[in-house]
């Protein structure tokens, strides 16, 4: 079985999606049931080395088209996609499938600027999803979204890595975690609760690691002694801190969220997206109608007392092994 893989991202040094292909694109060689993988992108980052893979880059459809029938075999290879330009193989009558990472359209009503950009995007992604020979979802929330557009779906989850686990929960660091690059969107909220929390004397500390992508955001929060700005890490040591905090407004399944979830971190959250499928009062806290108040009295509530959340809970399906294989079964059956 040869796989291509059509992203406009490739690399360790990115988010979501591209995380996510990345490490299937690995799974699958390691497999023995993958013999060549090739990847074009439009954006190529740093990336694990590894002969059986071809990453390659193109420019535009011409670019690509060029590319893929240079190497590609059009009667063999599987072909798959994981954003808006899926749409590239159905040009050329190829059947493909697709996993719907993205957030729309919920971003649509974040602000005018995701307004403007919707009427970009959205009617790719609707392009792309409708025209896929099955669509894979990470949520079954994001799942109402492309059955609109094409009943061939599945769920399978994203994976986790495991950064390390909670040593004693007991001991209470005083200290949060956020994860994602720094923009309006996940970060905008924040905010107005680490004002709430300096005018009510509350004590303490948020980690935030991500690159930053809203200068203003940035000096806004940069300026609050609250906030320590780590950078983009690719590991983080889980041990260090008390619990995860998204206060993000618009969301499809975080893998950060699951990764935290299954090393033993509970999760604070705004219900946005398919957080809701895993977050409950046994591991973390899921605050409705972004109620940044509520939210940080029960951060405080919690760093404050002998509370433990998340012991004993199962994320099995959250696995990477497992969700390759699902991939694997998926492409083979059809």
């Amino acid at each position: 079985m040869n796989i291509v893989i059509l992203t406009k991202k490739y690399g360790i040094n990115f988010t979501g999606a591209t995380i996510a292909t990345h490490e299937f694109a690995h799974r699958w060689i390691l497999s023995k049931e993958v013999d060549k993988i090739t990847v074009l992108a439009k954006e190529i980052g740093d990336y694990k080395k590894d002969s059986d893979i071809i990453v390659l880059k193109f420019r535009n459809f011409k670019d690509f088209k060029l590319k893929l029938k240079n190497y590609s075999n059009f009667e063999k290879d599987i072909f798959y996609s994981d954003d808006h330009l899926g749409y590239y193989f159905s040009k050329l009558n190829l059947d493909y499938y697709h996993t719907y990472h993205g957030n729309w359209p919920d971003a649509k009503y974040l602000n005018i600027e995701f307004y403007l950009k919707s009427f970009y995007f959205i009617p790719l992604y609707k392009r792309t999803i409708k025209e896929a020979k099955e669509v894979i979802n990470v949520s079954k929330y994001m799942e109402q979204f492309t059955k609109k557009s094409n009943n061939n779906s599945v769920l399978i989850r994203n994976g986790i890595k495991m950064n390390g686990t909670i040593i004693d929960k007991n001991i209470k660091k005083k200290r949060c975690l956020m994860i994602g690059n720094i923009d309006k969107r996940k970060y905008g909220k924040l905010i107005p609760m680490i004002e709430s929390a300096k005018k009510k004397k509350y004590h303490f500390i948020i980690d935030i690691y991500g690159k930053v992508c809203d200068e203003k955001i940035f000096q806004v929060l940069n300026n609050s002694s609250f906030i320590n700005f780590k950078g983009f890490q690719n590991k983080i040591d889980f041990n260090n801190y008390d619990l995860l905090l998204c206060t993000s407004i618009s969301e499809n399944l975080p893998i950060s969220i699951c990764e935290a979830l299954k090393a033993g971190l509970p999760v604070f959250s705004f219900s946005v997206g398919g957080i809701s499928e895993l977050i409950n009062e046994n591991n973390g806290l899921l605050v409705e109608s972004f109620d940044t108040g509520v939210l940080l009295d029960g951060i405080v509530k919690y760093l404050n007392n002998n509370t433990i959340l998340n012991e004993n809970q199962d994320y099995k399906e959250f696995d990477w092994g497992y969700a390759s294989k699902k991939y694997l079964d998926l492409f083979r059956e059809n």
